[in-house]
This record gives structure tokens, sequence and C-alpha cells, in this order.
């Protein structure tokens, strides 16, 4: 549709299939005393690299939490990789980060860092829903991060494998069959890979 961050509409673009879920993860140093979506307003926060999906979940989130992220003027943009050293020195307050999980960044920085990851409560979930029908309710499991004890409620997107109108069928039949039928051919993908059904 070209809405948000997108400029134009992209007519040609084409769903072939639903991959695995990617949750969003608000991540906190451990001992910063911020519990809550709110506890972040006015710190330094980053969603990554500007105009990514992250970016644009994190406004989202904001935005049904009930208060405005300006990301262009409040955001930190950074590297995921730059991530797990800014936790360390303390120039960042929180991250949020769409992926799957578990995820190998909010690992580097857990391994520097304690943190915590904050949950979406749901009457926020509720209001995400409702706005961006595409963001749907998600658990990050117990045990999924370091001194992680209990499950985490968050919202999460599909990945989707997309392709061009154009794109051949032959070709997208191929690559549907090497996706979905053959499970060992994603084995080495991670737990992302092994989510796909």
């Amino acid at each position: 549709k070209g809405d948000g961050a997108f400029e134009a509409p992209f007519e040609g673009l084409r769903a072939v299939g639903a991959l695995y879920p990617e949750a969003i993860h608000v991540i906190v140093p451990a001992d910063s005393g911020m519990e809550t979506l709110g506890d972040l307003r006015g710190k330094r926060i980053s969603a990554g690299v500007f105009n990514t999906g992250s970016v644009i979940n994190a406004v989202q989130l904001f935005r049904a939490a009930g208060w405005q992220w300006n990301w262009q003027r409040d955001g930190l943009s950074m590297p995921l990789s730059e991530a797990p050293a800014a936790f360390a020195a303390g120039t960042l307050d929180a991250l949020v980060v769409t992926t799957a999980f578990p995820s190998p960044v909010v690992r580097r920085i857990a391994a520097i860092r304690p943190v915590r990851l904050l949950s979406v409560p749901p009457e926020v979930l509720e209001k995400l829903s409702g706005t961006a029908p595409q963001i749907v309710p998600l658990r990050i499991p117990a045990g999924t991060y370091a001194d992680q004890e209990d499950p985490v409620a968050t919202a999460g997107v599909t990945a989707l494998l997309v392709t061009r109108q154009e794109t051949p069928d032959d070709l997208v039949r191929q690559v549907m069959e090497l996706v979905w039928g053959a499970p060992a051919a994603l084995s080495g993908a991670g737990a992302a890979g092994s989510m796909v059904s």
C-alpha cells in the first residue's frame, strides 16, 4: 500500500507463505528499574537502523502504549552488532528489536550485562492488533535467555517468503519445495528454521 515508512505502493509483490514468528523484544538492563513500556519515555532507545521493521514496530508499540516515540529525533540509530557494546557502556537504555527467538544479539547483550525483557500488556496488544492487523500476540518461552525464569508476553509478526508477480511459477514452486518439502534443508538454519512448518 505504500503506508508508513514505505514511499510508494509495490503492486507486484506476492506472498508465497509464512515462515516463522518474529517477536518484538523490548530489552532493558536488569538493574535499570524499568518495568513497563511507560518507563521508557525519555530514555535512550534504539531499534537498530532507522527505517527497518524493528523501528516501525517500536513506533507502533509505543503508540499503542499511549505515547509517541519520535525515532528520528529521540532514537539512536545503530547496527544491531553495536548494541551489546552500547549496553555495556551504559549509552543505551533500551533496545527494541523484532527478530526470531532466541536472538543471537539478545544473547550477546545478556552475556555482557544482565537484561530483562519487558512484557506487552494485554490492553496494548489489543490496541496493536486493532491498528496493525499483521501484529499478533506471541510469547517468548521461559528460559529462552539467561536468567529469564518466566515466559514473556509480547507481540510479533510473521516472517514471510515473498516474490515478485513476474517470477516464473516453476521457480516459486522449486523454492517452496526446498523450504516446506525438505525439513532437512533447514536443519542448519537455527531456531527460526526449526519453526518453519
